[in-house]
């Protein structure tokens, strides 16, 4: 159950970081500015960690000897 919840909450944590980032990107033909690309990759580096820690949990742990 912790598993799956956790899933769920790193999944839409990602999907939610993700929509921030193209809200930052704007809309128009123009280039990024710094901030905008500063904040999608931090939203793409704190997706990848809570995706990481998620696995953790679900991956099946190895047997203790």
């Amino acid at each position: 159950m912790l598993r799956t919840l956790t899933l769920s909450v790193a999944f839409i944590a990602a999907v939610l970081l993700g929509g921030v980032a193209m809200a930052a990107g704007g809309e128009g033909g123009g280039g990024l500015h710094a901030g905008q690309i500063v904040a999608i990759v931090i939203g793409i580096a704190l997706s990848a960690i809570l995706l990481g820690l998620s696995a953790a949990y679900i991956l099946p742990k190895p047997p203790k000897f």
